[in-house]
């Protein structure tokens, strides 16, 4: 049970560098890669399960928040896939400006609904400017989806009714996919940082290296490699100063 965090945190992590990498294609070439969509897709459900798993290794609250931001990440694919699927299939067979419409409002709320789960998945996994940094991520991806599902409203609107030309049209909206490569950057950048705490053992799990209960005589004669903080009860490296979950003071 140890690792499955670090699991879950490494398959998010390539899963959404996967991602990004399909997303500049798109923009380069103009169309996705099948391959790489389903590879990263695949990767983002199996760090959610390994992330489910893990849920215990570390304090109550973050068992807490994860079953949380899991269930609601979860909610939110299943929804996005079958309301998107079926706009999707409307606009192709009817040519619809409003389905089209509709799949960016779709877009704008799966973007904040996935934020949340990200902030409520990894707030305990991250250090006092991790959290900070997690926050201020969260509130750019807001502005940033804000300005793109505005701006693309208002390129589908003059493209319907023929005010830009279609090489215009696909140039605007490439400089807008630019602008969602940003939030990417910064949510790869949030994974990566509880990944390396857990991985140079910042981060210690706190019931998995827990000593045996049965093992009295070797508690005697060999020094804990933990740390308890006597405040919040987290466990940190032997040799850590402070509290890396509650920045507790250790000398």
């Amino acid at each position: 049970m140890a690792d499955n965090t670090k699991k879950g945190l490494s398959f998010l992590l390539i899963g959404s560098i996967l991602a990004f990498f399909n997303s500049v294609t798109t923009i380069i070439v103009g169309s996705s890669m099948f391959f790489l969509s389903l590879l990263s897709l695949l990767l983002l459900i199996g760090g959610i399960i390994y992330i489910a798993l893990g849920r215990k290794e570390f304090s109550e609250r973050h068992e807490k928040l994860v079953v949380i931001g899991v269930t609601l990440l979860s909610i939110t694919i299943i929804l996005t896939f079958i309301s998107v699927s079926g706009i999707v299939y409307s606009a192709f067979t009817t040519g619809s400006y409003e389905s089209l419409v509709n799949v960016l409002y779709i877009a704008f709320f799966v973007s904040i609904l996935q934020g949340i789960s990200y902030l409520l998945i990894l707030h305990e996994l991250q250090d006092k400017l991790g959290r900070i940094f997690l926050y201020v991520v969260f509130l750019i991806s807001i502005i940033i989806s804000t300005y793109v599902i505005f701006n693309g409203l208002s390129l589908f609107d003059k493209y319907f009714n023929d005010i830009i030309s279609t090489s215009e049209f696909t140039s605007e909206i490439n400089l807008l996919g630019g602008f969602g490569l940003i939030s990417s950057v910064l949510f790869i950048i949030v994974l990566a940082l509880p990944y390396y705490r857990i991985s140079r053992n910042l981060l210690v799990p706190n019931k998995t290296n827990l000593p045996p209960q049965n093992t009295l005589q070797q508690q005697s004669t060999d020094a804990p490699n933990y740390k308890q903080c006597p405040k919040c009860g987290s466990n940190n490296s032997s040799n850590a100063a402070f509290c890396t979950n509650c920045g507790e003071n250790f000398y």
